[in-house]
Parts: C-alpha cells; structure tokens; sequence
C-alpha cells in the first residue's frame, strides 16, 4: 500500500491528537479530521441521554394513551352509527307501511262512499209508491 508523505503527516498529527486526549482522561467524541463520531458517541452525557430515554418512554405512555382513547372513541362512533342506521332503516319501513294504509283507507272510503250511493239506490227503489206519486196527472 502507498500512502504519500502529507498522508502520513495527517495521520500522525492525528494520532498525535488522540493519543494526548486519552492522557487527559477525555473521551474521544470525534476525530479530528471530518468531524466523524465514534460508534456509540452522541455528543451527550449518559444523564443527558438518560433523561431524553426518559422523555421518550413518557411521550411514547402518552401517545399509546392517546391512540386508546381514539380507538374507544372510534368504537362508540361506529356503534352510534350502527343504531342510527338501524333507526333509519325502521322509520323508513314504517313510512312505507303509513303511506300503504293510507292509499288502503282512501280506497276503503271510495268503496264506502259508493256502497252508500248503491245502498241509497236500492232504497230508493225499494219504497213502496204513494198513490199521489203514481197520479202526478201524466197519466
């Protein structure tokens, strides 16, 4: 592997860098050259990320909370429907069976009125003549 000589100076300067950090007790959070994090460094302090888990878990509790209470809801909205249109479905059979009686009664009260016409005919029919009705002069 060739590796040029400005190469090896970064590296070595590098290195260089670490190595003096890890003296001093610091953790490396980053190389030098790029900024790039070491795996499993955040930047933060374990209290810090122990308080984000911490948020986290309790805005999670939340939203679960929060997605029940949409879900009863929804139940009791899909139920409310359900009765409703059960309700509708009713009040529109008994239109129709209303609107049916009543073509029924208005057809029963043309038959009574024409049963009266014929009854009143008969009985007209059925009078005995009076002798003055029978000798009107047209005779």
């Amino acid at each position: 592997v060739l590796v040029s000589s400005d190469e090896l100076q970064k590296i070595n300067v590098f290195l260089k860098a670490e190595n003096e950090s890890l003296r001093n007790g610091d953790s490396p959070r980053s190389t030098s050259s790029g900024g790039i994090r070491r795996i499993g460094e955040s930047g933060r302090s374990t209290v810090e990320l122990e308080k984000i888990i911490a948020l986290m878990k309790k805005k999670i509790d939340h939203l679960q909370a929060e997605n029940q209470t949409l879900k009863s809801d929804l139940d009791r909205q899909r139920a409310t429907n359900d009765s409703n249109r059960a309700f509708f479905t009713q009040a529109t059979e008994s239109t129709k069976e209303i609107e049916h009686m009543g073509q029924t009664n208005s057809r029963l009260q043309k038959e009574v009125a024409l049963l009266r016409e014929q009854v009143a005919q008969l009985q007209m029919k059925a009078l005995p003549r009076s002798p003055s009705s029978s000798n009107n002069g047209f005779h």
